[in-house]
C-alpha cells in the first residue's frame, strides 16, 4: 500500500515563518517612520521625514524644542543652539537653506537633564537656515537662523597701542540686564560678548564668577492655569564648558545665585537661556534678569 505523505507539519512551519517575516517588516516600517533607527542606519530623507519636519513649523507646547541664542547673525558671530527633550535621548538634526530641500546635519544625544547645548562660530553662506530635530516620536519646532550678507568696508590703517587690563578680585568684567514679555512659544537667550576683554592666563590667579538674578510674573493670572498645571519658566546658565545653573519654576518667583568659580576658556562664550514651560495659549509672562560677571578669586 502506498505511504501517505505527511505535509501538515511542514505547512505549519511555513505559515509560522511567513507570519514572522510580515511582523518583522511591519515593526521595521513603523520604527523607520518613528525614527527609532536614526542612529544606526544612514539617513535617507523620505517623504515621511519631510512631512514630520514641515509639520514642525506649526508645533507649540511639545515636549521637545530647539532654540538659538540669536536668530539674526553675521558671518563670524558666535551663536548657541539648545535642544530640549527627554534625558539621554538621541535626536537627528535637519536643516534647509532658503527654499532648498531638507538636509540631514548630525546626530546628538541629550544629557541626563534632557538638554543639549553647543556654540559655533558662523561660517556659512548668507541666507535663511531653518532647523528642526526628530527625537524618537517627538518632533521639535522649526527654528530659523538668518545669516546676513558680508559688507565690505574700507579703513585707513592707524597705529594703535593695545593695553591689556589688569584685574583684581571683585572687579566687574560685564554687567547685562534684560526685561520684557515672553514670546507665545520658543525661548530667549543672551550671549556675554564682553568676556573677550578678560585675558585668559592658563594657571593664572584670576577666576571669573557670575551673580545671577531672575524673576517673572503673569500679566493676567487667571489666563495662566492649564488643564494640569499653571504656566512656568525654565532658566539655564552655561559657561564655556557646561550648564552651571538650571532651574524650573512652576509659578512666579525670583532667584538670586552666585556661581564661583566658572570656566572661561577664551573661545566659547557664556549665555543665559530661558523659556516658558507650558506655552499656555493666552498666558502672557513678563520677565526680568541681570547677570554680573566678576573676578571672584
Amino acid at each position: 500500500m502506498p505511504r501517505k505523505k505527511k505535509t501538515n507539519g511542514r505547512t505549519i512551519v511555513l505559515v509560522l515563518i511567513l507570519f514572522a517575516i510580515i511582523a518583522i517588516a511591519g515593526i521595521g516600517f513603523y520604527g523607520l517612520k518613528m525614527g527609532w533607527f536614526l542612529g544606526i542606519i544612514s539617513v535617507t530623507i523620505n517623504q515621511d521625514i519631510i512631512d514630520q519636519l514641515e509639520t514642525a513649523k506649526d508645533q507649540t507646547g511639545t515636549e521637545c524644542s530647539i532654540t538659538f541664542s540669536r536668530n539674526i547673525v553675521n558671518i563670524g558671530d558666535s551663536v548657541s543652539v539648545t535642544l530640549k527633550d527627554g534625558k539621554n535621548t538621541q535626536c537627528g538634526i535637519f536643516y534647509k537653506f532658503d527654499d532648498n530641500p531638507w538636509v540631514f546635519e548630525t546626530f546628538i544625544t541629550t544629557n541626563s537633564a534632557g538638554y543639549y547645548s553647543e556654540s559655533r562660530v558662523v561660517d556659512v553662506a548668507a541666507g535663511t537656515y531653518t532647523f528642526a530635530a526628530i527625537c524618537g516620536e517627538c518632533v521639535t519646532n522649526q527654528a530659523s537662523l538668518i545669516v546676513n550678507p558680508t559688507t565690505t568696508t574700507t579703513t585707513i590703517p592707524t597705529t594703535t597701542t593695545t593695553t591689556i587690563p589688569t584685574w583684581d578680585v571683585g572687579d566687574v568684567v560685564s554687567s547685562e540686564s534684560g526685561s520684557g514679555a515672553m514670546p507665545a512659544s520658543g525661548g530667549l537667550g543672551f550671549e556675554f560678548h564682553d568676556l573677550i576683554n578678560f585675558e585668559v592666563v592658563p594657571g593664572g590667579p584670576r577666576r571669573l564668577g557670575a551673580r545671577i538674578y531672575t524673576i517673572f510674573d503673569y500679566v493676567d493670572q487667571d489666563m495662566c492655569y492649564g488643564m494640569v498645571q499653571q504656566e512656568g519658566m525654565e532658566w539655564m546658565f552655561t559657561d564655556s564648558d557646561s550648564v552651571e545653573w538650571h532651574v524650573v519654576d512652576g509659578f512666579p518667583q525670583a532667584h538670586s545665585v552666585n556661581l564661583c568659580p566658572l570656566n572661561w576658556n577664551g573661545i566659547n562664550l557664556w549665555f543665559l537661556d530661558f523659556w516658558k514651560t507650558q506655552n499656555i495659549v493666552g498666558c502672557e509672562i513678563l520677565y526680568e534678569w541681570n547677570v554680573e560677571i566678576y573676578v571672584c578669586e
